[in-house]
């Protein structure tokens, strides 16, 4: 929580952007949502990218 009040600046008006893949625990990504609401972010996004399969 210390370093994302740091990292914001005490800013509200920012947007929190979680990137995770499938090997980020659900519980991370949920402190993080957590941590982030009680910030008083309330613009939260996550980033994806598309993954591409190897054919052979």
């Amino acid at each position: 929580m210390k370093a994302l009040r740091e990292s914001s600046g005490g800013r509200r008006d920012l947007i929190t952007i979680i990137r995770a893949d499938r090997r980020t625990p659900h519980e991370s990504v949920i402190r993080v949502m957590d941590i982030s609401r009680r910030l008083g972010h309330t613009s939260i996004t996550f980033a994806t990218q598309q993954v591409f399969e190897k054919t052979e």
